[in-house]
């Protein structure tokens, strides 16, 4: 698959933010943007399919938190 090189700036709030992920995950921070990406692009799918809501779970059928907003 072809890249495409991008460069922007960012707080330092969110470069230490994006240190931190990659150090956790142990991975790039180019890697843990895809990454969020990834989640958004998700989101938008669900969204389109009148599902605008995110949530997390630990076990089946028991929401243990929910992501709201994270599209407009």
């Amino acid at each position: 698959m072809a890249r495409t090189r991008l460069t922007f700036d960012v707080s330092e709030e969110v470069a230490e933010l994006l240190n931190e992920l990659a150090d956790e995950a142990s991975t790039t921070k180019a890697d843990i943007i895809r990454r969020g990406l990834a989640v958004m692009k998700v989101a938008r799918e669900q969204k389109r399919h009148g599902r605008p809501h995110m949530g997390f779970v630990e076990e089946s059928k028991k929401l243990d938190a929910e992501v709201v907003g994270l599209l407009p």
